[in-house]
């Protein structure tokens, strides 16, 4: 995937891929996992990524798992692309605060 990672998604198109997040709000752990399955239908051949809002960067990981080390809160972006090359972000917001 040739995306140059940032953390303004904004100017991304949106699209309907939701994103389920598992954590204890802790520091530690968390699973990000894209639910394909109910995915807008346009969205086929996907490549994604996961930011994790701390810098981390995720591809391609169906149950993408990331450990925080530090308190905060934190914006986590499912980004997308089909095979016609086009770069797509959750319309879902997801922000995690750990504590």
């Amino acid at each position: 995937m040739s995306y140059s990672f940032n953390k303004d998604y904004s100017t991304l198109s949106g699209i309907s891929i939701p994103l389920n997040i598992y954590n204890s709000n802790k520091l530690g752990g968390v699973y990000a996992v894209p639910d394909f399955l109910t995915a807008d239908s346009t969205i086929s051949d996907t490549d994604f990524f996961i930011d994790f809002g701390d810098g981390t960067i995720i591809e391609n990981n169906l149950s993408a798992f990331h450990t925080y080390i530090t308190s905060g809160n934190y914006p986590i972006t499912l980004v997308v692309t089909n095979s016609a090359g086009s770069f797509f972000r959750s319309n879902n917001s997801y922000i995690v605060n750990i504590t």
